[in-house]
């Protein structure tokens, strides 16, 4: 492959890879909080009767107050692990989102915006 194609490929590739950084970076902003109807999570969970409906509709209040005040990428990690293992909950969408934040708190990077982190490293 001549020298000014393969440059151009890279350059092509490179824009490509910027936009989808951007585009990524956008939309973790702007990631929604999940909707899911709790008597649905409750069958799922194989737990209809009881408190379940209850404690899941107390941690969907708790997560929604302070859903934008948690990191983006948290959010989205969280939701999709909760999404693939086909057992939404948001109890366990809360769990997995307090778990991060304590794993960043102890790494001492909690608060910190990631892409100052990446910058000083």
């Amino acid at each position: 492959m001549p020298q000014n194609q393969m440059m151009s490929g890279l350059s092509a590739l490179l824009a490509c890879g910027s936009f989808m950084l951007s585009a990524s970076h956008v939309q973790a902003a702007d990631v929604p909080p999940p909707r899911w109807d709790i008597v649905e999570v409750c069958q799922n969970l194989e737990q209809e009767g009881g408190p379940c409906p209850r404690v899941e509709s107390d941690t969907r209040r708790a997560l929604l107050d302070r859903w934008t005040a948690l990191p983006a990428e948290n959010r989205i990690a969280c939701t999709q692990e909760v999404d693939v293992d086909g057992e939404r909950s948001y109890r366990k969408l809360a769990a997995c989102i307090d778990d991060l934040a304590l794993k960043a708190f102890e790494a001492g990077t909690y608060g910190r915006d990631p892409a100052a982190k990446s910058a000083t490293q």
